[in-house]
Order: C-alpha cells, then sequence, then structure tokens
C-alpha cells in the first residue's frame, strides 16, 4: 500500500509539473533499469499505465526513451549520459544502481525513481529527507 500512495505522489508531482504541455508538446521520458525483471518490467509497466490514465498517452503526447544496462554500471552510466545528452523532459530511473548512475551527473532534469529499498542509504536523498518532505537534488 505504501507503495501505492508513493507512485500515486510521484504521478501527481508529474502531472502538475508538465500540466503546461497540454497536447501542444511531446513529453520524452527517460527509462533506466538495470537489468530485464518481472518485479522491475512491472515497475515500469505500472508507471507508465498510471500516466496513461492520466492523459499521458504514448505517442501522442509522451515518448519513452526505454534503455537497460543489462547489468552493467558502465553502461548505466552512458545510458544517464545519453538522457542528458538528449535533453530528456523526465528520467524515470528503476533500481538502486541506474538511480545513483543518474543523481550522480544530472541537476537540471527531475528523476523519479523507483523499485529501491533504501535511497537514503544509497545516496539517492540527503540523509536528513524526511518522510514526505521534498528535498533532494532536483527538486
Amino acid at each position: 500500500m505504501k507503495k501505492l500512495v508513493a507512485l500515486l505522489s510521484i504521478i501527481i508531482v508529474f502531472v502538475s509539473v508538465f500540466s503546461f504541455a497540454e497536447d501542444k508538446k511531446m513529453i520524452r521520458i527517460g527509462v533506466t533499469q538495470i537489468v530485464s525483471h518481472q518485479a522491475l518490467d512491472a515497475d515500469q509497466k505500472g508507471f507508465e499505465n498510471a500516466l496513461s490514465g492520466s492523459g499521458f498517452k504514448e505517442g501522442v503526447n509522451v515518448i519513452y526513451d526505454r534503455q537497460n544496462a543489462q547489468g552493467d554500471m558502465n553502461k548505466a552510466n552512458v545510458i544517464a549520459q545519453k538522457f542528458i545528452n538528449d535533453k530528456v523532459d523526465l528520467i524515470h530511473a528503476i533500481a538502486t544502481p541506474t538511480t545513483q548512475a543518474v543523481v550522480k551527473i544530472t541537476k537540471n532534469i527531475p528523476v523519479i525513481f523507483s523499485s529501491i529499498t533504501d535511497p537514503i542509504n544509497a545516496g539517492i536523498v540527503p540523509k536528513d529527507s524526511a518522510p514526505g518532505k521534498t528535498v533532494g537534488h532536483h527538486l
């Protein structure tokens, strides 16, 4: 239930950030995943389904650039740099290693992360982050 509430909160933030876009701009979302795994694949599908239910339809007003590092941290770093070079509007980082790669180098692109057990000890969010408080490198 906590994961569902967290996902819904993220979606509300995403919708409010991009509500200005209406139907005029195609939103580009970079998706980075460390490996193919049933749970991680379901995470991405759930994210996309939730956005679709809020009016963000792939090919209509959203383009996903889905990348898989295939367990290779060097490749995860290359993917993170690719998203910066491509100037995507948002990054969805799935799992700890790919999220670490993204937050290490991006400063201006909003990052939504998921499938991470302990983002504080992983160095993804500051140690003084309180639950429900908007803090971090990007917000």
